[in-house]
């Protein structure tokens, strides 16, 4: 309830501060900024939400390779299409705002922007709580969550008087890239016994790729088939799907380097073994 009450004053009293700070008309562009970031959200958490029952199954059988896989994987997915679809509203999002509202309220383009970067940034949280919450270690999420909701709120007025309607997002990015971009998910691999520096070698860094492949084709498109502002619609969809065809290569080689490793070692890297235990080959633990 705490942890709920702590997420709530975070990221559900938005539109109330900037209706307090500013006249009442600068909440439209939050609140339409805002349905996009809902949008990226619902597309790369529906799958990743799912995972709370096997990370539970996985901890039972004491399997921390299978939930470190897993953990891995879904930060990396989520955060490959979300970042995308970032950098295809960097290039073409006062386009998408124009076809999806003709007359486009003032400031929404750059509340767009930085919301949804907020959510990239937040993303790893949203991962960590998911793993956390499964394996019953969120007793330190509900001591966490209600000071920074209440720092959070405090921050975003402040920003919100000095930027406009952009604050409140800005307002949450120390809290974002501190506690959900870093701290958490330390926590996580603290929980799994994987030393920090593999989660960032196997979610972080791999990012590289689908990410630098969706700026070059936003740039791309952005210079060589300008026209109609329809066209954004395609463009964008097109940036994203390639950021994600170069995601699914990263994955198969991620996997391929994997199973090599494990064929000459003949078990997992002792960085994902808990203490006085031993995880076979299949994944299976033995003691």
């Amino acid at each position: 309830m705490i942890s709920g009450l702590g997420g709530s004053i975070s990221y559900e009293l938005d539109a109330v501060i900037i209706a307090a700070v500013l006249p009442i008309a600068k909440v439209a562009p939050y609140d339409l900024a805002l349905s996009t970031s809902n949008l990226a959200r619902s597309v790369a958490t529906t799958g990743t939400n799912l995972l709370l029952p096997t990370y539970a199954h996985a901890d039972a059988l004491e399997d921390s390779h299978r939930q470190f896989r897993l953990y891995s994987r879904a930060m990396l997915a989520s955060m490959a299409l979300t970042g995308s679809f970032v950098i295809a509203l960097l290039a073409f999002g006062q386009d998408l705002l124009q076809v999806w509202l003709g007359a486009v309220p003032k400031d929404t383009f750059v509340v767009l922007v930085v919301l949804n970067l907020v959510y990239l940034l937040q993303l790893p949280g949203h991962q960590s709580f998911v793993y956390l919450t499964s394996v019953g270690r969120n007793k330190l999420l509900a001591q966490l969550s209600l000071p920074i909701g209440i720092a959070n709120v405090a921050l975003s007025v402040a920003a919100t008087v000095w930027l406009g309607p952009v604050g409140p997002a800005v307002g949450s990015l120390p809290q974002v890239a501190l506690l959900d971009f870093l701290i958490l998910p330390l926590m996580c691999c603290r929980a799994m016994n994987v030393d920090y520096s593999l989660y960032w070698k196997r979610s972080i860094l791999p990012l590289i790729l689908p990410f630098t492949a969706a700026g070059a084709t936003a740039a791309l498109l952005r210079t060589t088939a300008r026209g109609s502002i329809y066209l954004s619609i395609p463009e964008a969809i097109a940036v994203v799907l390639v950021a994600c065809s170069v995601l699914v290569a990263v994955l198969y080689r991620t996997d391929a380097d994997s199973r090599t490793a494990m064929r000459r070692l003949g078990r997992w890297p002792s960085s994902l073994r808990k203490p006085g235990r031993r995880v076979a080959a299949s994944g299976r633990s033995d003691t």
